[in-house]
């Protein structure tokens, strides 16, 4: 196995994920949330960054989270993470999506190998000491560590799946500015412990990170493998120079690029948008 990757990359631009959170966010906020043992939170935030097309990546996370801090706890888990990483590896997609909604489920049950602080939070993800609860275990501490391996279903994973305007959980037609107000139901900075998180975004003007989300959206939302293949689909062209998407309207690609996925981020309601890009405390 190789090190698995840190929750995020220093310097890096902002990447929007397939509902145009920032992926790095999204990233902690799947951390935070299986720290404290929400699984609703983890799965949402778990297969927002899925289906925007990292799934490899978000599997080394998860080793980076495990290895970092459950495996003094939690040893046990490792052989059934590998052999579910195995399996998913030799499924379909389908299948797939059901295998790591479940490591993302069962994963959050377990306890953690220390005390939650902002200092061991910070000081565990810049890889430096902290202080762990010890390695000495009782014989009733290693029995409740074989927890039960809950499997997952189809109908526990669907709510996850990417809504369009063609399909999507209303079963009806919607326009494409209706999708963020449908989706976008979490915000990544829920955790109490997101502070502490040492955040790229953090050296961003707000006002400048406003421009990004309401004028460059699409821009930045290329990066996503998802709007990646959506760009090209429809013939789009990425243009580093000025950080825009350009169509040929001349052939109705810009019109049926924006039919499906203009979401308008800069003509959603306060509360939307401060999901997506929440107001960073300091």
């Amino acid at each position: 196995m190789d090190q698995p990757n840190q929750p995020n990359q220093p310097n890096q631009p902002p990447i929007f994920t397939r509902y145009l959170y920032i992926k790095e966010e999204v990233e902690y906020a799947l951390f935070l949330s299986l720290l404290e043992k929400r699984t609703e939170s983890s799965l949402f935030w778990a297969f927002e960054l899925y289906h925007s097309g990292f799934q490899r990546e978000t599997i080394e996370l998860l080793w980076y989270i495990y290895t970092r801090f459950y495996e003094e706890t939690s040893p046990y888990f490792k052989n059934v993470f590998e052999k579910k990483e195995r399996k998913f590896c030799e499924s379909s997609s389908k299948e797939q999506e059901i295998i790591f909604g479940s490591i993302i489920y069962n994963l959050a049950r377990h306890d953690v190998s220390f005390k939650i602080t902002k200092v061991t939070i910070k000081n565990t993800l810049l890889r430096e000491k902290y202080k762990k609860r010890g390695s000495k275990k009782t014989e009733e501490a290693k029995i409740n560590e074989k927890k039960l391996y809950v499997v997952l279903n189809t109908a526990d994973i669907q709510k996850y799946k990417t809504q369009t305007v063609q399909e999507n959980s209303l079963n009806k037609c919607i326009q494409p500015r209706q999708i963020l107000p449908l989706t976008v139901t979490n915000s990544t900075n829920e955790s109490k412990w997101f502070s502490s998180c040492p955040l790229n975004r953090k050296s961003i003007p707000q006002e400048k990170m406003r421009e990004m989300y309401h004028d460059q959206w699409l821009y930045y939302a290329s990066f996503s493998p998802i709007w990646r293949e959506r760009i090209e689909e429809r013939n789009g062209r990425i243009v580093h120079e000025t950080k825009k998407v350009e169509f040929n309207e001349e052939n109705d690609d810009f019109d049926n690029f924006y039919d499906s996925f203009g979401y308008e981020p800069d003509e959603q309601k306060k509360e939307i948008q401060e999901k997506n890009i929440p107001v960073l405390t300091f």
